[in-house]
């Protein structure tokens, strides 16, 4: 599943791109978003990293 990963990827799971991939998470202990809503945009977030 991490074979696209190149060697010390500096997105997961730390770096910048963590706290934008994990941050979401927190719409959903708020109840502000689904947990559907959130995946998307954590794998957004892991997209845009990746570049």
């Amino acid at each position: 599943m991490t074979s696209w990963l190149p060697d010390g990827c500096p997105h997961i799971p730390f770096g910048a791109g963590s706290s934008a991939a994990g941050d979401p998470l927190g719409k959903i202990f708020d109840q502000t978003a689904s947990p559907a809503e959130v995946a998307k945009q954590m794998q957004a977030a892991v997209l845009n990293a990746k570049g």
